[in-house]
C-alpha cells in the first residue's frame, strides 16, 4: 500500500490505500474486534482524509509515518508500534483541513453512504 501511496496523486485514490493499509494492519493483529471497528469507520476515515490528501506535504508525511509504523511492526516491536500509530493518529487529526471538524456530526447522508458496502 505504502508503493501504491507514493505512485499516485489523486486524493481519492491515496485515501483508499492509506485506508487499506490500516486495514492490512488491523489484520495482522488478529484481533477481531479491531478489523471490525477499522472497516466500520473506513468510509468515514476515507472521506476526512480525502479532502486532507490534497494540501501539500500531507501525503509525504502519512507515507513517512506509515513506514515508521511498518517497520516497528515488522521488527515485533509493539511498543513502538504502538506509539508510532497513536502518534500517527494524533497527526492525522492535526492535518484536518481548516473547517473539517472530525468531531462534528456528520449528516446522516454522509454517514450511510460511507458506511454503505462498495
Amino acid at each position: 500500500m505504502i508503493a501504491a501511496m507514493k505512485a499516485t496523486h489523486d486524493p481519492q485514490a491515496l485515501s483508499e490505500h492509506d485506508q487499506e493499509f490500516h486495514r492490512r494492519l488491523a489484520l495482522a493483529t488478529g484481533n477481531p474486534l479491531l478489523v471490525a471497528m477499522v472497516g466500520t469507520l473506513s468510509g468515514l476515515q476515507c472521506k476526512l482524509t480525502c479532502a486532507a490528501h490534497t494540501y501539500a506535504g500531507i501525503t509525504e508525511r502519512s507515507i513517512a509515518e506509515h513506514i515508521r509504523i511498518l517497520e516497528a511492526v515488522t521488527n515485533h516491536d509493539e511498543k513502538s508500534a504502538g506509539q508510532l500509530m497513536l502518534q500517527h493518529l494524533e497527526a492525522v487529526l492535526q492535518r484536518m483541513p481548516r473547517g473539517q471538524d472530525p468531531a462534528a456530526p456528520v449528516p446522516k447522508s454522509d454517514f450511510e453512504q460511507a458506511l454503505s458496502p462498495r
